[in-house]
């Protein structure tokens, strides 16, 4: 992926702003979070009407912000995947900066049960204040991951925050 090849896609709303690659399509789901979609990729009819890889962005809360509740949030969330996801596979994970901000990126695998299929993940908590966070979760099929795990990783590091997002 060339940067000639990106677009730029900016949420007021949760004060973010990306590139992305042109014709992904961006979707709000609400006023906290939005989505983008990757291209179509046939050959999964059997399971999906049309496959597409997706990535999102959400601005929320912890449920405590007390001293070091963004430790305790990547803790925690890790061991909750670990308990409720079928096969979960850490692969890599790695505490960063993006948009100047501490960061924190997660890529695991596990196995949809009712399918048998296998995805690949990539899961990033942005510390936004001192009561808010970004919670970017990316998942593609695992034969799709050498394609998308590059992108996904373009797009997240290519992260700005323009405002704190609407708080109101």
């Amino acid at each position: 992926m060339t940067l000639a090849n990106m677009d730029s896609y900016c949420s007021e709303e949760i004060g973010i702003s990306i590139s992305l690659p042109k014709y992904w399509h961006p979707e709000v789901i609400n006023q906290w979070q939005f989505r983008i979609f990757g291209l179509p990729e046939p050959g999964f009819e059997e399971y999906f009407e049309e496959y597409r890889s997706t990535m999102s962005y959400l601005l929320t809360e912890p449920e405590s912000n007390s001293g070091n509740w963004f430790e305790i949030l990547i803790t925690d969330s890790g061991n909750k995947m670990q308990e409720d996801y079928n096969e979960y596979q850490l692969i890599s994970e790695e505490y960063c900066q993006i948009a100047g901000n501490r960061a924190y990126i997660r890529h695991y695998e596990w196995t949809e049960t009712t399918t048998s299929l296998r995805l690949s993940q990539l899961q990033s908590l942005i510390y936004n204040d001192s009561s808010s966070f970004y919670l970017i979760n990316a998942a593609t099929l695992k034969p799709l991951a050498d394609k998308y795990m590059p992108i996904f990783r373009e797009i997240l590091h290519s992260t700005q925050i323009i405002s704190s997002g609407s708080s109101n």
